[in-house]
Formats: structure tokens, C-alpha cells, sequence
């Protein structure tokens, strides 16, 4: 079985998608850019096809429900699900539009999708234990599609309100958090709000969700009075703020801009392996951090990614860690044979990975052969990779778990020639194969 992280997502989507099936395919639009070519995103275990619109067909995910012994009705759910997975992942509209099922992954008629991507990583993707976190995660997803002010808020609201069930409470909540708000049209709003609003949790309560639910009431809005949809509208970015916010504190269930926000999501394996004690020590510089043990893995493999490309190194082990300079610790790995070395930078105080692919890497001259070729074109290989924005992930072999990774490299004062690569290439392997033929 394909390593996960040596997986090729396109070529292993082309594959599923010749196979028989109980096969379930949602046609799908909103925000979220999508996948110009064909690739599988994992989720829960499972493997859905994202799809880019064709000609005549619109985008859509497509799902086996056969090997995972589904029937249609399950494998919508599953869909739909992975539908919300995806939104809350990006903070984008995702919306389910229409559905076929057979026994082949046909397609659907012709939407217009207007924001593509060259393809999707499927990180971040949430992955709660709780059934209420998903309905949560749900009616969010819900919220953003809707193309209905009032829908759209009440959506939002509901989001609160699944978790703050106590009314009295639920607007306590409101007052406390509105110092949380960080979307910038949340904020717009609220300034506008506090200069005519005494309570602002209340004036949600009564004027925008009882206002849309119930026209029985004194307040409630009009769908043909501009002026309502117009407050509505107004006032939704408030209400989703305050929802994604309530899901993030209740559930854990990281935002998307908290993850950008947030230190050491990529070292999370170095940071348990050095542990929170020693971490510290060298943070401060203390002499007591010399000779302390860091449990690393037996065997890593390194990943150079870059969208859909990547080359890995399997095998590898930690050689050495060295302290440097610049308040961080260098992880130095190298292969079975000593003949290729890769050095890993962590900051200790930013939290992050970081490498070099011109200075970091190096590779022990050895004798010509068709091998020795081999292994110089695939140390250039994983070297331009980095070189044009790719990053380097770090797997325990053995546990099957990504450790930490980098931040998308940056050249600078340099430019990256492709054409120069290649023809280095092309001269490796013209070589080689003049070595096979002596």
C-alpha cells in the first residue's frame, strides 16, 4: 500500500475514476477555488474526487460509495459533510447543487465556476468527534451559501445558538466577545452599531434572528422593504464572526485565520519530541539543556512538495542535533550510505521549520555509474522543487505521522531559470546513457 504522504493524488484520481462502482457525484459551487485538474483529497479515511468544470459539465466531487460498502444516501452524507469539512477549512462558500449516482462517475450540466487553484493540499481539514460540532460546522456551511440575507443570518445564528442554549447566557456571550471580533466587516459593523445600539446582543436577538423567524412579532422584517434587507445584510458579517468564534472556543476547531495566527502547528512532532522542559532550556540558552535526550524517530522520510510534484528521500535519520546561533536547534539527517545530508533549522521562538535548499542540503562525491546519475538527478530534483516555492515535510516512517514541515520557500536576489535545470537534466541523463552502453 502507497505511503500517504508518497501518494500521487491526480494520477491515483484518474485511476479511480475507470473503476465501477456505486459512485455519487455532487455538482458544487461557491468561493472556494477549485482544482483546475482532477485529484483525490483524503477525509475521514476516505478518498473524494475533486473535479474542475469541463466544457459542458460543472465541478463537482465524486465519491465511490461501493468501497467503503455505502449506499447513495450515505454517500451524500458523506459528501455533504466533506462539503463542510472543505468550507470551514478555507472560510469559503461550498454549495451542493445537484446530484447523480450510477454506476460510473458521469458528470453534470455546465455551471460557471469563477475561482480555481492549481490544486488542493486537503490540510487543515476539521476532524471533530462530536456530532454537534458538525452540525455546527453545517449550519456555518449553510450560512455561506445562502444567497438570502435572512437565510444566511438566521444560518449564523443558529451556529450560536447550538451551542449558547441558554438565552440569558447566549447574550452575555455576545456582550463578552464582540471585543473578539477580527473579520474586518464584523468590525466595520460593530463601530456602526455602537454608535446607535445600547445592546448589541439583543438588538441581534430581537431585531435580526426574531425579526427573520417570526412575523407575529413587533419587529420583523419585510422581504420587500429594502431597508430591512439592507440592515440584515449589513449585520450578517457581525453574526458570522461571532459564529465562527463560538465554534473555535467550543469544539477546538481552529479558524483559518487562527491558523495562521498560531505558533507551532508545523513542528508539533519536534515540539513533542524535545518536550515543553527542554524547550525552554534552550530557549534561554541554559547550560542544563547540555546532554539532554531528544526522543527522535528511528527512520524519517523527507518530502520535497510543491502542488502535485514531489520527491522523497525514505530512510533517513537524525545524525545529529546541534544548537546554532540565532536562538534555534539544527537537525542534521543523512541517508544509509552517508552520501547525501540535509540540515533542518527550528526556531525556537517563532515556532518553525526552516531550510535552505542552496545551503542545506549536500551530496558526497562518488564514483561515475548509472546509479550514482540516477541519484545526482534526484538530488537536483528535490533541490529545484524547493527552489520554486516548495516546502519540505518531515514523516515518521513508522508511525506514519508528519512531524513538522517548512513554510513554502522564497528565493531572494536570485532568479529561477527552468529551462537551465532541464538542461542539466537532459545532460545527466544523456551521460547515463552513454554509461549503459560501455
Amino acid at each position: 500500500m502507497t505511503k500517504p504522504y508518497l501518494r500521487d493524488v491526480r494520477a491515483d484520481a484518474q485511476a479511480l475514476l475507470n473503476q465501477r462502482g456505486r459512485w455519487v457525484v455532487a455538482g458544487v459551487e461557491g468561493g472556494l477555488a477549485w482544482p483546475k485538474i482532477a485529484q483525490v483529497v483524503v477525509f475521514e479515511g476516505m478518498d473524494f474526487i475533486l473535479r474542475p468544470e469541463a466544457e459542458d459539465l460543472m465541478a463537482n466531487i465524486a465519491f465511490n460509495a461501493e468501497l467503503y460498502g455505502l449506499d447513495v444516501k450515505q454517500g451524500q452524507a458523506r459528501i455533504l459533510k466533506f462539503a463542510t469539512a472543505l468550507s470551514w477549512s478555507d472560510g469559503s462558500s461550498l454549495e451542493v447543487t445537484s446530484w447523480v449516482s450510477g454506476s460510473h462517475p458521469i458528470g453534470l450540466g455546465k455551471r460557471r465556476w469563477s475561482v480555481v487553484r492549481d490544486f488542493m493540499t486537503g490540510d487543515g481539514l476539521p476532524q471533530p468527534k462530536e456530532d454537534e460540532a458538525w452540525v455546527a460546522l453545517a449550519l456555518f456551511r449553510e450560512g455561506l451559501v445562502s444567497k438570502n440575507a435572512f437565510y444566511s443570518f438566521l444560518s449564523f445564528f443558529k451556529v450560536i445558538a447550538s451551542i449558547h442554549r441558554d438565552g440569558r447566557m447566549r447574550g452575555q456571550w455576545i456582550g463578552e466577545k464582540l471585543k473578539a471580533l477580527d473579520a474586518d466587516d464584523a468590525l466595520k459593523r460593530l463601530e456602526e452599531l455602537n454608535g446607535s445600539v445600547d445592546n448589541i446582543g439583543y438588538y441581534l436577538f430581537e431585531e435580526g434572528r426574531n425579526a427573520i423567524a417570526h412575523a407575529e412579532k413587533d419587529i420583523f422584517v419585510n422581504p420587500d422593504e429594502p431597508l430591512d434587507y439592507e440592515r440584515i445584510l449589513r449585520d450578517t458579517p457581525l453574526v458570522r464572526n461571532l459564529a465562527e468564534i463560538a465554534i473555535e472556543e467550543r469544539y477546538g476547531i481552529l479558524r483559518r485565520r487562527t491558523r495562521y495566527r498560531t505558533k507551532g502547528l508545523d513542528v508539533v512532532g519536534f515540539k513533542k519530541a524535545i518536550g515543553p522542559e527542554l524547550w525552554k532550556m534552550l530557549l534561554d540558552k541554559s547550560p542544563a539543556a547540555e546532554g539532554k535526550n531528544v526522543e527522535t524517530p528511528d527512520s524519517v522520510a523527507l518530502v520535497a512538495r510543491r502542488d502535485a510534484s514531489f520527491y522523497a528521500y525514505e530512510g533517513m535519520t537524525f545524525a545529529a542535533i546541534v544548537p546554532n546561533g540565532e536562538g534555534g536547534v539544527g537537525f542534521v539527517l543523512t541517508d544509509d550510505r552517508k552520501t547525501i545530508e540535509f540540515c533542518l533549522h527550528l526556531d525556537l521562538e517563532k515556532e518553525s521549520l526552516s531550510f535552505d535548499p542552496l545551503q542545506d542540503m549536500a551530496r558526497a562525491p562518488e564514483a561515475e555509474s548509472p546509479e550514482a546519475i540516477d541519484r545526482a538527478i534526484k538530488f537536483l530534483q528535490f533541490q529545484f522543487c524547493i527552489v520554486c516555492n516548495g516546502h519540505i515535510e518531515v514523516w515518521d516512517e513508522k508511525a506514519i505521522s508528519l512531524i513538522g514541515r517548512t513554510d513554502g520557500y522564497i528565493p531572494l536576489n536570485m532568479f529561477v531559470v527552468p529551462d537551465a535545470f532541464e538542461k542539466q537534466i537532459a545532460q545527466l541523463q544523456a551521460r547515463r546513457a552513454e554509461l549503459e552502453k560501455e
